[in-house]
Protein backbone atom coordinates (compact mmCIF):
# COMPACT_ATOMS: atom_id res chain seq x y z
CA UNK A 1 0.00 0.00 0.00
CA UNK A 2 3.15 2.55 0.76
CA UNK A 3 4.49 1.51 -2.13
CA UNK A 4 1.06 2.33 -3.75
CA UNK A 5 0.81 6.08 -2.57
CA UNK A 6 4.76 6.58 -3.45
CA UNK A 7 3.84 5.53 -7.14
CA UNK A 8 0.65 8.05 -7.45
CA UNK A 9 3.07 10.83 -5.92
CA UNK A 10 6.02 10.52 -7.77
CA UNK A 11 3.61 10.68 -10.91
CA UNK A 12 2.01 14.18 -9.67
CA UNK A 13 4.91 15.58 -9.08
CA UNK A 14 6.51 14.68 -12.87
CA UNK A 15 7.23 17.80 -15.19
CA UNK A 16 4.16 18.98 -17.69
CA UNK A 17 4.73 17.52 -21.34
CA UNK A 18 4.99 20.84 -23.72
CA UNK A 19 2.43 21.86 -26.03
CA UNK A 20 0.66 24.94 -27.04
CA UNK A 21 -2.41 25.66 -25.22
CA UNK A 22 -5.75 26.84 -27.41
CA UNK A 23 -5.41 30.29 -26.32
CA UNK A 24 -1.91 30.34 -27.66
CA UNK A 25 -2.97 28.95 -31.23
CA UNK A 26 -5.79 31.53 -31.69
CA UNK A 27 -3.50 34.64 -30.86
CA UNK A 28 -1.09 32.98 -33.40
CA UNK A 29 -3.75 32.26 -35.77
CA UNK A 30 -4.71 36.12 -34.99
CA UNK A 31 -1.63 37.28 -35.72
CA UNK A 32 -0.94 35.45 -38.47
CA UNK A 33 -4.24 36.58 -40.25
CA UNK A 34 -3.42 40.15 -39.77
CA UNK A 35 0.12 39.88 -41.19
CA UNK A 36 -1.68 38.54 -44.25
CA UNK A 37 -4.20 40.97 -44.40
CA UNK A 38 -1.44 43.83 -44.37
CA UNK A 39 0.60 42.03 -47.01
CA UNK A 40 -2.52 41.48 -49.28
CA UNK A 41 -3.52 45.30 -48.69
CA UNK A 42 0.12 46.17 -49.80
CA UNK A 43 0.00 43.84 -53.14
CA UNK A 44 -3.45 45.33 -53.96
CA UNK A 45 -2.06 49.14 -53.60
CA UNK A 46 1.00 47.72 -55.61
CA UNK A 47 -0.77 46.23 -58.44
CA UNK A 48 -3.58 49.20 -58.63
CA UNK A 49 -0.56 51.64 -59.03
CA UNK A 50 0.98 49.63 -61.52
CA UNK A 51 -2.21 49.34 -63.39
CA UNK A 52 -2.75 53.30 -63.15
CA UNK A 53 1.09 53.77 -64.47
CA UNK A 54 0.57 51.19 -67.26
CA UNK A 55 -3.04 53.42 -67.99
CA UNK A 56 -1.04 56.14 -67.67
CA UNK A 57 1.99 55.71 -69.71
CA UNK A 58 0.76 52.86 -72.27
CA UNK A 59 -2.24 53.89 -73.63
CA UNK A 60 -1.08 58.02 -73.52
CA UNK A 61 2.20 57.03 -75.56
CA UNK A 62 0.12 55.48 -77.87
CA UNK A 63 -2.12 58.33 -78.22
CA UNK A 64 0.62 60.62 -78.51
CA UNK A 65 2.19 58.05 -81.28
CA UNK A 66 -0.43 58.14 -83.27
CA UNK A 67 -1.22 62.30 -82.99
CA UNK A 68 2.61 62.47 -83.58
CA UNK A 69 2.59 60.67 -87.11
CA UNK A 70 -0.92 62.41 -88.20
CA UNK A 71 0.26 66.25 -86.99
CA UNK A 72 3.42 65.25 -89.17
CA UNK A 73 1.60 64.61 -92.15
CA UNK A 74 -0.43 67.91 -91.74
CA UNK A 75 2.55 69.79 -91.10
CA UNK A 76 3.36 68.65 -95.21
CA UNK A 77 0.34 69.90 -96.55
CA UNK A 78 0.61 70.82 -100.03
CA UNK A 79 -2.03 72.49 -102.46
CA UNK A 80 -0.71 74.69 -105.38
CA UNK A 81 -0.63 73.16 -108.66
CA UNK A 82 -3.28 70.32 -107.57
CA UNK A 83 -6.56 71.50 -108.27
CA UNK A 84 -9.29 72.08 -106.19
CA UNK A 85 -9.64 68.34 -104.28
CA UNK A 86 -6.33 68.56 -102.31
CA UNK A 87 -8.39 68.62 -98.75
CA UNK A 88 -11.42 67.09 -97.67
CA UNK A 89 -13.23 66.16 -94.23
CA UNK A 90 -16.18 64.04 -93.39
CA UNK A 91 -18.35 64.35 -90.59
CA UNK A 92 -19.28 60.97 -88.63
CA UNK A 93 -20.56 61.63 -85.80
CA UNK A 94 -19.29 63.45 -82.48
CA UNK A 95 -18.04 62.53 -79.12
CA UNK A 96 -16.57 58.92 -78.47
CA UNK A 97 -17.89 56.96 -80.75
CA UNK A 98 -17.60 59.73 -83.89
CA UNK A 99 -15.72 58.14 -87.10
CA UNK A 100 -14.55 61.07 -88.62
CA UNK A 101 -12.29 60.72 -91.74
CA UNK A 102 -9.82 63.46 -93.13
CA UNK A 103 -8.02 63.11 -96.68
CA UNK A 104 -5.43 65.26 -98.13
CA UNK A 105 -2.01 65.82 -99.90
CA UNK A 106 1.25 66.10 -98.36
CA UNK A 107 4.89 65.47 -98.51
CA UNK A 108 4.97 63.50 -95.24
CA UNK A 109 7.06 60.57 -95.99
CA UNK A 110 4.87 57.47 -96.63
CA UNK A 111 5.44 53.77 -97.30
CA UNK A 112 7.12 52.99 -100.74
CA UNK A 113 4.96 51.43 -103.23
CA UNK A 114 5.10 47.63 -103.66
CA UNK A 115 5.36 48.88 -107.91
CA UNK A 116 6.84 51.45 -110.05
CA UNK A 117 4.86 53.71 -110.95
CA UNK A 118 5.21 56.00 -113.53
CA UNK A 119 3.20 58.89 -112.08
CA UNK A 120 4.42 58.81 -108.50
CA UNK A 121 7.66 60.69 -108.62
CA UNK A 122 8.20 60.47 -104.63
CA UNK A 123 7.75 64.47 -103.48
CA UNK A 124 4.08 64.10 -102.46
CA UNK A 125 0.91 61.53 -101.96
CA UNK A 126 -2.72 61.47 -100.47
CA UNK A 127 -3.15 60.57 -97.18
CA UNK A 128 -5.98 59.83 -95.28
CA UNK A 129 -7.10 58.48 -92.10
CA UNK A 130 -10.11 56.53 -91.89
CA UNK A 131 -11.69 54.20 -88.70
CA UNK A 132 -12.97 50.92 -89.82
CA UNK A 133 -15.43 48.68 -87.23
CA UNK A 134 -13.34 46.20 -85.43
CA UNK A 135 -14.38 43.82 -82.96
CA UNK A 136 -15.22 43.72 -79.22
CA UNK A 137 -17.75 47.06 -80.36
CA UNK A 138 -13.60 49.44 -80.97
CA UNK A 139 -12.95 50.35 -84.48
CA UNK A 140 -9.37 50.14 -86.10
CA UNK A 141 -7.41 53.07 -87.61
CA UNK A 142 -6.33 53.20 -90.83
CA UNK A 143 -3.69 55.18 -92.73
CA UNK A 144 -4.25 55.33 -96.38
CA UNK A 145 -1.98 56.25 -98.96
CA UNK A 146 -2.61 57.18 -102.33
CA UNK A 147 0.61 57.60 -105.17
CA UNK A 148 -0.83 58.81 -108.23
CA UNK A 149 -2.55 61.96 -108.07
CA UNK A 150 -3.62 62.57 -111.65
CA UNK A 151 -7.09 61.47 -110.73
CA UNK A 152 -9.44 61.62 -107.69
CA UNK A 153 -6.33 61.93 -105.30
CA UNK A 154 -8.85 61.95 -102.50
CA UNK A 155 -10.31 58.76 -103.18
CA UNK A 156 -9.23 54.82 -102.31
CA UNK A 157 -5.42 53.91 -102.46
CA UNK A 158 -3.33 51.40 -99.97
CA UNK A 159 -4.66 51.19 -96.36
CA UNK A 160 -2.32 50.36 -93.52
CA UNK A 161 -3.27 49.54 -90.00
CA UNK A 162 -2.37 52.00 -87.22
CA UNK A 163 -3.73 50.90 -83.87
CA UNK A 164 -6.89 48.29 -83.08
CA UNK A 165 -8.50 49.46 -79.87
CA UNK A 166 -10.00 53.24 -80.74
CA UNK A 167 -13.13 53.83 -79.50
CA UNK A 168 -13.96 57.19 -81.49
CA UNK A 169 -12.02 59.73 -83.93
CA UNK A 170 -12.84 63.61 -84.12
CA UNK A 171 -11.99 66.05 -85.92
CA UNK A 172 -12.80 69.83 -86.48
CA UNK A 173 -11.47 72.77 -88.55
CA UNK A 174 -11.22 76.11 -88.17
CA UNK A 175 -12.33 78.41 -90.94
CA UNK A 176 -11.94 81.59 -92.09
CA UNK A 177 -13.78 83.06 -89.30
CA UNK A 178 -12.20 81.61 -86.56
CA UNK A 179 -15.24 79.37 -86.35
CA UNK A 180 -14.67 75.63 -85.62
CA UNK A 181 -15.94 73.24 -88.54
CA UNK A 182 -17.46 69.86 -88.18
CA UNK A 183 -16.80 68.93 -92.16
CA UNK A 184 -14.63 70.55 -94.61
CA UNK A 185 -15.98 70.02 -98.04
CA UNK A 186 -14.51 73.63 -100.08
CA UNK A 187 -15.18 72.67 -103.43
CA UNK A 188 -17.91 75.15 -103.44
CA UNK A 189 -15.51 77.74 -102.64
CA UNK A 190 -12.87 77.36 -104.52
CA UNK A 191 -15.23 78.16 -108.07
CA UNK A 192 -14.77 81.58 -107.91
CA UNK A 193 -10.45 80.84 -107.72
CA UNK A 194 -11.21 79.49 -111.34
CA UNK A 195 -12.03 83.07 -112.38
CA UNK A 196 -9.04 84.53 -110.75
CA UNK A 197 -5.48 85.21 -111.75
CA UNK A 198 -4.49 81.91 -109.86
CA UNK A 199 -3.92 79.51 -112.60
CA UNK A 200 -1.47 77.17 -110.13
CA UNK A 201 -3.61 78.96 -106.56
CA UNK A 202 -0.91 81.15 -106.80
CA UNK A 203 -2.82 84.62 -105.25
CA UNK A 204 -1.44 87.27 -107.71
CA UNK A 205 -1.80 91.09 -106.67
CA UNK A 206 -3.70 93.11 -109.31
CA UNK A 207 -1.15 94.84 -111.29
CA UNK A 208 -2.81 98.38 -111.38
CA UNK A 209 -2.94 98.24 -107.94
CA UNK A 210 -0.43 97.69 -107.10
CA UNK A 211 1.85 100.59 -109.51
CA UNK A 212 -0.80 102.63 -107.91
CA UNK A 213 0.21 101.60 -104.36
CA UNK A 214 4.16 101.86 -105.54
CA UNK A 215 3.24 105.91 -107.12
CA UNK A 216 1.70 106.31 -103.35
CA UNK A 217 4.68 105.56 -101.10
CA UNK A 218 7.13 107.21 -103.80
CA UNK A 219 4.75 110.52 -103.20
CA UNK A 220 5.02 110.29 -99.48
CA UNK A 221 8.27 109.52 -99.25
CA UNK A 222 9.30 112.53 -101.69
CA UNK A 223 6.72 115.13 -101.04
CA UNK A 224 6.04 115.83 -104.78
CA UNK A 225 2.82 117.33 -105.07
CA UNK A 226 2.80 116.74 -109.02
CA UNK A 227 1.89 113.11 -108.17
CA UNK A 228 -2.19 113.10 -107.70
CA UNK A 229 -3.23 110.27 -104.69
CA UNK A 230 -6.30 108.89 -104.53
CA UNK A 231 -8.42 110.91 -101.91
CA UNK A 232 -10.90 107.72 -101.49
CA UNK A 233 -10.00 105.32 -98.67
CA UNK A 234 -8.80 101.80 -100.27
CA UNK A 235 -11.26 99.12 -100.82
CA UNK A 236 -10.37 96.31 -98.64
CA UNK A 237 -9.27 93.85 -100.48
CA UNK A 238 -11.72 90.43 -101.40
CA UNK A 239 -10.19 87.64 -99.32
CA UNK A 240 -9.50 85.07 -101.70
CA UNK A 241 -11.21 81.78 -100.18
CA UNK A 242 -8.48 78.70 -99.38
CA UNK A 243 -8.91 74.87 -99.86
CA UNK A 244 -7.69 74.72 -96.54
CA UNK A 245 -8.51 75.29 -92.86
CA UNK A 246 -6.22 77.30 -91.15
CA UNK A 247 -6.33 74.63 -88.29
CA UNK A 248 -7.09 71.34 -87.40
CA UNK A 249 -7.80 69.88 -84.45
CA UNK A 250 -7.79 65.87 -83.45
CA UNK A 251 -9.60 64.17 -80.80
CA UNK A 252 -8.84 60.57 -80.34
CA UNK A 253 -11.00 57.99 -78.15
CA UNK A 254 -8.80 54.83 -77.56
CA UNK A 255 -10.03 51.87 -75.22
CA UNK A 256 -7.28 51.14 -71.98
CA UNK A 257 -5.39 47.99 -72.54
CA UNK A 258 -2.68 45.59 -71.21
CA UNK A 259 -2.09 42.19 -71.30
CA UNK A 260 -4.51 41.32 -69.09
CA UNK A 261 -7.55 42.84 -71.31
CA UNK A 262 -9.28 46.48 -71.16
CA UNK A 263 -9.70 48.36 -68.05
CA UNK A 264 -13.34 49.50 -66.04
CA UNK A 265 -14.03 51.89 -64.38
CA UNK A 266 -15.96 52.28 -60.95
CA UNK A 267 -19.52 51.43 -63.02
CA UNK A 268 -17.74 48.46 -64.80
CA UNK A 269 -18.07 50.41 -68.51
CA UNK A 270 -14.86 50.44 -70.49
CA UNK A 271 -12.15 52.31 -69.51
CA UNK A 272 -11.75 55.30 -72.46
CA UNK A 273 -8.47 57.63 -72.61
CA UNK A 274 -9.09 60.73 -74.52
CA UNK A 275 -6.00 62.26 -76.36
CA UNK A 276 -5.42 65.11 -78.64
CA UNK A 277 -3.89 68.12 -80.61
CA UNK A 278 -4.36 71.16 -82.69
CA UNK A 279 -2.26 71.86 -85.81
CA UNK A 280 -1.76 75.58 -87.48
CA UNK A 281 -1.64 74.80 -91.21
CA UNK A 282 0.84 77.45 -91.95
CA UNK A 283 0.47 76.50 -95.81
CA UNK A 284 -2.89 78.62 -95.79
CA UNK A 285 -0.78 82.04 -95.23
CA UNK A 286 -1.24 83.75 -98.03
CA UNK A 287 1.84 86.05 -99.58
CA UNK A 288 0.62 88.19 -102.11
CA UNK A 289 2.66 88.99 -105.15
CA UNK A 290 3.01 90.53 -107.91
CA UNK A 291 1.88 88.89 -111.49
CA UNK A 292 5.04 88.07 -113.51
CA UNK A 293 3.75 87.77 -116.24
CA UNK A 294 1.78 91.03 -115.91
CA UNK A 295 5.39 92.33 -114.71
CA UNK A 296 7.20 90.52 -117.82
CA UNK A 297 5.07 92.18 -120.13
CA UNK A 298 5.97 96.05 -118.73
CA UNK A 299 9.11 95.04 -118.63
CA UNK A 300 8.93 94.59 -122.52
CA UNK A 301 7.01 97.55 -123.34
CA UNK A 302 9.67 99.89 -121.37
CA UNK A 303 12.03 98.35 -123.59
CA UNK A 304 10.85 100.02 -126.59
Amino acid sequence: MAHHEKTISAKAKSPRIAGFTLIEMIITIGIFGMVMSMAYQILSQTMRAEQRITKNTRTGKVGQGILTQMRRDLQGLVWRSYGSSVFLGIDGGSGEDAADEIHFITTSPVPTPDEDLDLYAGEAASVGYVLKQGSEGLGILFRRVKYELHENPLDDGEYFEVYQHVQGLEIRYLGPEDEWLDEWDPTDELDALENQNLGTFLPYRDHDTAEEEALAEEAAESGDPTVILDDEEDEEEEEIPLPLPRAVEVILHLAVKDETGYYQDSEGERLIERVSTIVPLVTTDILRVEDPEAALEDENGAGF
